[in-house]
């Protein structure tokens, strides 16, 4: 909330989200972002009563609030439930704002309905900064009187301001302005970048490039230092002519005798002769490698399990270890109230790794995610945790030496982080 703004009831919320059951994840990151900054949401099924018919709560939810955020996608272009909760926020003069996450166009239905000048298109990673821009401008619309075409140019601008007043850049040269708030385009968008109203197919075709200009430099030559003379009206023209201006013929500088061009040419020849034995030389008899060891990459160590599984293998003592050297790279934590939290530990009796995963503000945000850990002995093997459920657990099989752990995520916007990397000791007590 803005500085100034009066705490809001709790019982009282401002935003109904409307979305489809596959874009939930998305929709309970919305959600969870604009209540860190106290503005109160009724999202489904987490605010229908107990016992509460669900149609009556929908209706109730969307009449309690004055701003419905639907999160377009090509799942929600095709809801009915969706489509149902939008005609109702129309028929109650709801200010709708489209949160787009897909690069799809609206069906016909859709279109006429959330054909308003206020989108915020999301598809471009990272989808972090659309929650944002989509915050404060929630915050203006609620905490002001200013309209939500104004708030959302505003908050676009400060996004591109950098939080400064300043503009990043300099001024756009571009050919057409959004039919909504009049905002230059940039060729081939489908939705406005100020204020996000759909522009499907209203971008005027690219001008083509003038040729430039003619050189001039040769009608600008200057005139030859021999000026011609007025030719006498009984002397014939081509003959005075060819007397008075000489022809402009290239002068030769130091013409190369017939010797030294031949000496040339013979060089040549026994030039591409020596190439063309060095090729046959390396052809039949070719550089043997370095057999000295490349320590800066080793390969990883295929061990023979001897007819034992993988797993009876490395709690054995046949187990090599400590064979290749490990190292971890610098981890990127998510952003502050979009933490995700893991715990990583190590058996001391089987050199069994745990990792468990606790939750956290940014789950919605996260599609996928891998668990690797890498071997002493540089064989790797991988695991998957189930980020939908709190306290999801996998256990890979590790050695009596030091390995390797690392927790990948996947956002929704296939950007891959690294959150977790680091070695993992064998302790025998």
């Amino acid at each position: 909330m803005s500085e100034g703004q009066p705490e809001r009831k709790q019982d009282h919320h401002d935003v109904f989200i409307s979305y489809a059951q596959e874009d939930k994840p998305i929709a309970d990151a919305v959600c969870a972002k604009l209540e860190a900054h106290a503005i109160r949401c009724w999202i489904a099924p987490r605010d229908i009563p107990p016992g509460k018919n669900f149609p009556e709560a929908i209706i109730e939810g969307i009449e309690g609030g004055k701003v419905v955020v639907v999160i377009f996608s090509s799942y929600a272009n095709k809801s009915p439930h969706v489509m149902r909760e939008l005609t109702n926020a129309v028929n109650k003069s709801r200010i709708i704002i489209p949160f787009r996450i897909e690069d799809v166009e609206p069906s016909k239905s859709m279109e006429y309905l959330i054909s308003v000048p206020h989108w915020l298109d999301a598809v471009t990673p990272p989808i972090e900064s659309h929650i944002e821009l989509l915050v404060k401008t929630i915050d203006c619309i609620i905490g002001t009187d200013t309209s939500p075409v104004a708030c959302l140019a505003h908050a676009t601008a400060e996004r591109k301001a950098g939080g400064d007043g300043h503009m990043v850049g300099g001024p756009d040269l571009r050919t057409a302005s959004c039919p909504a708030c009049q905002a230059p385009l940039s060729p081939g968008i489908k939705f406005c970048e100020t204020c996000g109203a759909p522009v499907f197919n209203r971008m005027p075709a690219t001008e083509e490039t003038p040729p430039p200009p003619e050189d001039t430099r040769a009608t600008n030559t200057p005139a030859p230092t021999q000026p011609v003379p007025v030719l006498p009206p009984s002397a014939p023209k081509k003959k005075e002519v060819s007397e008075t201006v000489p022809e402009k013929t290239p002068k030769k500088s130091n013409p190369v005798p017939a010797r030294v061009a031949g000496f040339s040419s013979w060089m040549l020849i026994g030039a591409g002769i020596v190439v063309a034995l060095l090729i046959i030389a390396v052809l039949v008899f070719p550089p043997q490698q370095e057999l000295l060891p490349n320590t800066s990459n080793p390969l990883p160590v295929r061990p023979d399990y001897g007819g034992m599984s993988e797993t009876d293998y490395y709690r054995s003592s046949e187990a090599r270890v400590d064979t290749v050297i490990l190292t971890i790279v610098p981890t990127r934590t998510m952003e502050k109230n979009t933490e995700l939290y893991f715990d990583v530990s190590k058996d001391s009796s089987k050199a069994l790794v745990n990792i468990q995963f606790n939750g956290g503000p940014g789950t919605g945000l996260v599609r996928d995610n891998r668990v690797v850990l890498t071997r002493s002995d540089g064989t790797v093997t991988e695991g998957r945790l189930n980020l939908n459920q709190r306290l999801s657990t996998v256990q890979l099989q590790g050695t009596r030496g030091t390995d390797r752990i690392q927790v990948i995520v996947i956002l929704h916007s296939g950007e891959e982080r690294s959150v977790v990397d680091k070695l993992l000791p064998y302790r025998q007590y």
